[in-house]
Formats: structure tokens, C-alpha cells, sequence
């Protein structure tokens, strides 16, 4: 991570696969939003309920087509 001195603000860099972050890009387009966007609000609710805004699972079968999102 690198510090901008004149913002005060961090760089970081993420690593994706293409296809999830293919992916990724074709639900925030769909949401208007830009990646910076969706990781910066993703921080910022996970500082803010001081853990994962969500809650990890094993279960690979949740969240298809198929399936209602719990």
C-alpha cells in the first residue's frame, strides 16, 4: 500500500481473476457504481460494523439464479 502525502489517503492493489472480475464489473455497471466505489463503501461498512459486512459461509449452494439471497 502507498500513502499520497498530499490527500492522506492509501493506494492499494487487488488482484481478480478476469472472469469474476468481468463479473464484478457487469453488477456494479448495473448498480452505477465504479470498483473504486464499491471498495471504498465496502471499507467503509466494514469499519463501521467492525467485521465482514456479511456473514462468511462454506455453503456454495446460496445466491444462484435458482435461489432467493438470504
Amino acid at each position: 500500500m502507498s500513502k499520497n502525502a498530499k490527500t492522506g489517503t492509501k493506494t492499494m492493489t487487488v488482484r481478480l481473476d478476469e472472469g469474476t472480475y468481468g463479473e464484478f464489473m457487469e453488477v456494479l455497471d448495473g448498480l452505477g457504481l465504479d470498483f473504486t466505489s464499491a471498495v471504498r463503501a465496502f471499507v467503509k461498512q466494514t469499519v463501521r460494523e467492525r467485521g465482514l459486512p456479511f456473514r462468511p459461509t462454506l455453503d456454495a449452494g446460496g445466491g444462484g439464479d435458482d435461489e432467493p439471497r438470504r
